[in-house]
């Protein structure tokens, strides 16, 4: 092969590249578009993913910073993905009775990706969908969209592609919801750039001037949205704290812990969250330990301290010393032990208490935190390590089986800790590990008050 036949090749493939980039926006923004304007071969395709591959390496660089180091691994479930969609479209063509989808639906749902990196990277660095910047109305909507847009766009292009007779339509599309499944729940995209040691970092993060100087307005924001008490009813406050910025396992337990409150308890408009976490700087009020002292004081303003309920949820790291990890790359942030989380308690003035904590050693808290008005809940007893903190995971042990198996089916905190403290230890045996032996406390006074709040709570899912 002469040279010059190299370099007609080059611009073939890359004029194939921009066609089928062009088209696949098109198709995704719902716009008139043929499949004959896509490009087709095994080529192009091979073009076109490694493209996408640039896109999502440079997307992860942008959000981590150069002190991030390349993890081949994640190539792996890149591999899984490229293997499914070639699967999936193999057998939509042979339903069809044609070779030609096979090649041209993974170029057609390929194609379309660059968009929605484009959209998923603005809105990570907007937090359209945090519900502290917007309604929990709105935030609910922009996330459903962001899933059943690009739902959406597999379908169409399944029906473009494939003109066939009813009955093969729509197990066509079933495999085509299938596939859309298994790549957003089983094989999501693993991230190509960390931070060494293979968690996501923050690089050049809260260092950045408009993020410092930002924070301090989000916090007065998050805190200005509570909304006052009910009289003569007494009412759920919550705080939640998720401190550790290095595993995005703490991030996600706190925003489904978020969702289950809402659902169970009504409770968006009386509740703030403390976040690190390298996607939420400029959205959410970071967790220091002084955030924590100026909310809960804040909290004690807004709620009448004489009836209503304070839930303060912190899932972080914990040390034997019995402290709370308190981390954000390029600060030094001090820990919370457990006379700090008592101080700040009684300053703040609120009576009711339920404090859920889920950390390594949390037990050691009780004793410092434990009075009549006070029902304290840990993930471990002060010796013992707690589980499920990998930074893959959605949830830790005992924080999926508290909330999302206790509170989620049952309103009494009392009853989904023996719920959570059942279903751990069954995990916990299951997996061949040293039992955490969660701990609760529960205070004789604020035992009468809840029984109160959960009659009232009973109906609602």
């Amino acid at each position: 092969m002469t040279t010059a036949s190299i370099g007609a090749e080059v611009r073939l493939l890359w004029h194939g590249l921009r066609c089928n980039l062009v088209a696949g926006i098109r198709l995704a923004l719902m716009m008139r578009v043929m499949p004959s304007q896509f490009r087709v071969s095994a080529a192009h395709l091979l073009v076109l993913l490694v493209f996408n591959l640039l896109v999502w390496l440079c997307a992860d660089v942008y959000t981590v910073g150069m002190a991030g180091e390349l993890h081949p691994e994640s190539l792996t479930m890149l591999l899984a993905q490229i293997a499914t969609i070639l699967l999936v479209s193999t057998l939509i063509a042979g339903l069809a009775g044609r070779a030609e989808p096979a090649l041209l639906l993974p170029i057609m749902w390929s194609a379309s990706d660059l968009l929605f990196e484009a959209i998923l990277l603005v809105e990570g660095w907007l937090g359209l969908t945090a519900n502290q910047m917007v309604s929990p109305i709105v935030a609910a909507g922009l996330a459903l969209i962001m899933v059943l847009w690009p739902l959406l766009v597999v379908l169409r292009a399944v029906l473009m592609t494939i003109p066939m007779r009813r009955w093969q339509t729509v197990p066509a599309l079933l495999l085509a919801i299938g596939l859309f499944w298994t790549l957003t729940t089983l094989l999501p995209r693993a991230d190509l750039w960390r931070v060494p040691g293979g968690m996501p970092g923050i690089a050049s993060g809260i260092e950045q001037e408009a993020l410092f100087h930002r924070q301090p307005y989000l916090l007065e924001q998050a805190l200005e949205r509570l909304s006052g008490s009910r009289p003569n009813s007494p009412e759920l406050f919550f705080l939640g704290v998720s401190p550790y910025a290095s595993q995005d396992v703490f991030l996600r337990e706190m925003r489904s812990v978020a969702r289950i409150l809402e659902r169970r308890f009504s409770i968006a408009d009386r509740s703030v969250v403390l976040i690190n976490n390298r996607t939420t700087l400029g959205t959410f009020p970071i967790a220091t330990a002084t955030n924590l002292r100026v909310a809960l004081a804040r909290f004690g303003e807004r709620m009448e301290v004489d009836k209503d309920v304070l839930l303060l949820f912190l899932t972080t790291h914990g040390e034997p010393s019995h402290e709370l990890v308190f981390d954000l790359p390029s600060l030094v942030l001090d820990p919370v032990r457990p006379t700090d989380l008592a101080e700040m308690l009684d300053e703040s003035g609120i009576r009711w208490r339920v404090v859920v904590i889920s950390a390594c050693y949390s037990g050691g808290f009780v004793e410092a935190l434990k009075n009549p008005y006070t029902i304290v809940i840990t993930a471990s007893d002060a010796n013992s390590t707690s589980f499920g903190c990998a930074h893959e995971n959605e949830w830790t042990y005992f924080g999926e089986a508290y909330f999302n198996e206790g509170i989620a089916q049952n309103p009494s905190f009392v009853e989904a800790f023996e719920i959570a403290r059942t279903s751990v230890a069954l995990r916990e045996k299951a997996n061949r590990l040293e039992p955490s032996n969660p701990q609760m406390f529960v205070g004789e006074a604020i035992r009468e008050r809840l029984d109160e709040l959960t009659r009232r709570w009973a109906d609602v899912k």
